[in-house]
């Protein structure tokens, strides 16, 4: 395992959320103009979390290097400070801003700041456990030895 590829990693990412006329699309039978704007800006941010959590994944399991462990993601943390809207692009920075190591594996956070054209957005906190992956599993098969007709066999 590569800690110090994983400690060395940063982010920069753009990314344009979907707009308004896919959510309009999706909730059209929902009465009010207002809940279908609401609901859009609430699949904005899930649509930027989903793909900030793919980014940071993808680049953990890139410099750790190793297919013995796997890479999960454990939480995240929102610090937001200003709301954003379906249809704007998001400019991601971000960076490993914390790794320990825990009886199961260990623990990466990553600190990331958005922003957008006119003004910042918030602070995110990705949080990943990167553990050993579990043995494979004995296959089962059938034994000549055994009155069951299937036994574990190694």
């Amino acid at each position: 395992m590569n800690i110090e590829a994983i400690t060395q990693l940063s982010f920069v990412h753009s990314i344009c959320i979907p707009g308004d006329r896919m959510a309009s699309q999706l909730y059209a039978g929902l009465p009010g103009r207002a809940l279908v704007t609401t609901l859009a800006d609430m699949q904005a941010t899930a649509h930027l979390l989903a793909a900030m959590r793919q980014w940071c994944g993808d680049g953990l399991r890139a410099a750790l290097g190793d297919p013995r462990y796997a890479v999960n993601s454990a939480g995240v943390t929102i610090h937001a400070r200003s709301a954003m809207l379906a249809g704007e692009t998001v400019e991601v920075t971000g960076f490993v801003a914390g790794l320990g190591q825990r009886l199961t594996g260990f623990f990466v956070t990553i600190r990331l700041v958005t922003r957008c054209a006119r003004r910042e957005l918030g602070d995110i906190e990705l949080h990943f456990l990167i553990a050993p992956r579990p043995a494979p599993a004995r296959r089962l098969a059938r034994s000549r030895d055994s009155d069951t007709p299937l036994a574990l066999a190694a």
